[in-house]
């Protein structure tokens, strides 16, 4: 499991062992690794499809994550001399947490992760962004795909949700490159 990469070059690369638990243990505990750098670095935590468990023993950093779909950027976690636990989702099966996740949440994890997607694309909407760059950033299979969930989500096309975000947000303000912010009205 490779559960993180530097943020920027090093001048000596990383070194890092693995190794297997105690058969006692493998029911929770799918993997071991250990890691060492000359200082410790800021992380791009990496996409993983298990809960982890990273421990600084220099008590610079202390992670517990989940399974994450899309990196991470952590330059305030800074490890340098530690170990990555790969932790099994205890044994339980798809379905079985399927079934959990709707009971817990009311929706099943597929509608969750599309309303994710859809609340990403209408957030870059409201920022300006082309409908076109919307749709392949957002993880649509095209235009036509992101107008057709606009349309069964919201009853309008992008385009008429993008006027109407328009009309019902306050100016945009920049805040920093790439960023925005929003100015009240009245203020």
């Amino acid at each position: 499991m490779i559960h993180s990469v530097p943020l920027e070059p090093v001048g000596t690369p990383c070194s890092t062992v693995t190794g297997r638990p105690h058969p006692r243990l493998r029911e929770h505990v799918l993997s071991y690794g250990g890691f060492r750098s000359d200082a410790p670095i800021g992380h791009r935590v990496l996409p993983i499809n298990i809960p982890a468990l990273v421990i600084d023993i220099t008590g610079a950093g202390r992670v517990v994550t989940g399974a994450l779909g899309a990196a991470v950027v952590s330059r305030q976690v800074r490890w340098g001399y530690g170990v990555t636990v790969g932790l099994s989702p205890a044994g339980v099966g798809r379905r079985r947490l399927e079934t959990a996740f709707q009971r817990s949440i009311g929706l099943t994890p597929g509608a969750v992760a599309r309303i994710a997607r859809f609340q990403r694309a209408i957030t870059m909407v409201a920022a300006g962004a082309e409908l076109r760059r919307v749709a392949t950033d957002c993880g649509y299979a095209d235009q036509s795909h992101f107008t057709r969930d606009t349309r069964a989500r919201c009853g309008v096309t992008p385009t008429e949700l993008r006027d109407i975000l328009r009309s019902a947000l306050p100016p945009r303000i920049p805040s920093r490159p790439g960023g925005h912010r929003f100015r009240t009205v009245g203020a």
